[in-house]
């Protein structure tokens, strides 16, 4: 059985999140998004989760805002659960 592990996002993590955006593209993401990803996994690291199935790159966990959700669920993404949060 493969196992997925979850875990927090650490900037050695940096090289296989740009992997994962660069086999995405163009597909799924546009290049010009490329700088605007690299900021953002260097400026929201306590935010990010890194989702590793048997060290394999074949599948990711995403954690995202419900104004994305039907995005990812139209390119085959499955949520998994649902966690609200209060503003302010």
């Amino acid at each position: 059985m493969q196992k997925l592990e979850i875990k927090k996002y650490k900037s050695r993590d940096f090289d296989y999140c740009m992997e994962i955006f660069e086999l995405n593209c163009p597909k799924y993401f546009a290049e010009s998004e490329r700088e605007d990803c690299k900021k953002y996994l260097s400026s929201n690291q306590d935010h990010y989760l890194v989702g590793l199935f048997d060290k394999k790159k074949d599948t990711i966990t995403i954690s995202t805002s419900q104004y994305a959700k039907s995005f990812f669920e139209k390119h085959g993404a499955v949520m998994i659960s649902l966690e609200k949060k209060r503003m302010g």
